[in-house]
């Protein structure tokens, strides 16, 4: 198993295709009456571990890109300016003014997820907690119903317009000063907590990395926003097999409540981390179809052989992704090397040592040794670790 920047690529590509195929899936509402919402949460979750695990196997097929890749390759070596620093030259490709807009753009949204964060945490430390007899009375019968029994920190302010939940290991509620009955707080108090119980927080968090890596892509925002959706179907679905039928209307007039409250004015919304499992009150037609699946009892039919299947094709999917990888056609020419040095093809292949590395023929007879880092001119062969 090796990687290199050609690896990262196709699981790049790869990735943006399994996030197209989740959101257009997402939009298909019909789809929740035939599969489970475990299904999406797969899709998630590959999505996920394909990003993150981008390495070739010894089975990877490596397809060569002799127009596309080439083309690209070509152009992001391409130099814009250069100069010199005490008789050594410097040129400044394409390449590096990308990496630099994409590395001061993941700074930029690093110091911003940061900076919420901060509000939300330092607001939950310093804001009493409830003295409410009757919510804390709700949430000890919760903790009872759900078998969740982290020590809980309840806060009602009036300037937090919906209700969301933070912290993972000591979870605290953060609830909107509303004219809520005791069933409608059971039904949100109970939402908040199941997104601790099934570690929501925790996928948030990666997905919430994801967004700040790749900032610059437009299917990752939608992804986002399409993983809390999920998310928010995923505890109603939990939520629905816990109460009855009238608590479940009860719960839906407390989300109401809500949206209602979203919509006035001069009020501060602290709703801006992305670790923060808020409700998902922006979407009228996602509210829409929440109400709707809860209503018509979608949650409660069975859809395992179903979601079954299509969970075994996803899998399958996700493991044929590793059969190629891309990457420019191409070998190096004379004028990669000085006159002593051999030809190196794509046959050859590099082991890499701790402070070098040797380039070894087809045969296994090593070629030529070299200090340091990987040279780019050698990227297009193969890497193998020292034994």
């Amino acid at each position: 198993m090796h990687f290199t920047i050609f690896t990262l690529f196709t699981s790049f590509l790869l990735v943006n295709f399994f996030m197209f195929c989740l959101i257009f899936l997402v939009k298909q509402t019909n789809l929740y009456k035939h599969f489970s919402i475990y299904t999406f949460l797969c899709f998630i979750i590959l999505c996920i571990l394909r990003l993150t695990i981008a390495i070739e196997f010894p089975f990877t097929i490596e397809l060569d890109s002799h127009h596309i890749m080439t083309t690209l390759q070509h152009s992001m070596r391409y130099v814009i300016f250069s100069f010199c620093v005490e008789n050594i030259k410097i040129e400044i490709c394409i390449k590096h003014i990308l990496l630099t807009i994409w590395l001061v753009g993941s700074i930029i949204f690093t110091f911003k997820s940061f900076q919420s964060c901060k509000t939300i945490y330092r607001l939950a430390h310093f804001l009493p907690e409830t003295n409410d007899e009757s919510v804390m009375k709700i949430l000890f019968t919760i903790q009872n119903i759900t078998n969740f029994h982290k020590k809980t920190k309840v806060i009602v302010h009036n300037k937090v317009k919906s209700p969301f939940i933070i912290g993972y290991f000591k979870p605290t509620i953060m609830l909107p000063s509303l004219n809520f009955t005791e069933e409608e707080q059971k039904g949100i108090l109970m939402h908040e907590i199941l997104h601790v119980k099934y570690h929501h927080l925790v996928l948030k968090l990666m997905v919430e990395i994801i967004k700040i890596l790749f900032w610059w892509n437009p299917f990752v925002h939608m992804f986002y926003y399409n993983v809390n959706n999920i998310l928010e179907c995923h505890v109603d679905s939990k939520l629905s097999n816990l109460l009855n039928k009238q608590e479940q209307e009860n719960y839906l007039n407390g989300i109401i409540k809500v949206i209602q409250n979203c919509d006035l004015p001069n009020q501060l919304s602290f709703i801006t981390s992305g670790l923060a499992s808020s409700a998902s009150v922006k979407s009228y037609d996602f509210t829409e179809h929440r109400f709707t699946m809860i209503l018509e009892e979608v949650y409660s039919k069975n859809k395992k052989i179903k979601s079954i299947m299509l969970v075994f094709s996803t899998l399958i999917l996700f493991f044929m992704s590793y059969l190629f990888v891309i990457q420019p056609y191409g070998e190096p020419t004379m004028e990669d090397y000085n006159d002593n040095a051999p030809i190196i093809t794509k046959e050859y292949y590099i082991v890499k040592e701790k402070d070098s590395y040797t380039i070894y023929n087809p045969n296994g007879i090593p070629v030529e040794t070299y200090s340091g880092e990987i040279e780019e001119k050698f990227y297009y062969l193969k890497v193998k670790e020292e034994n």
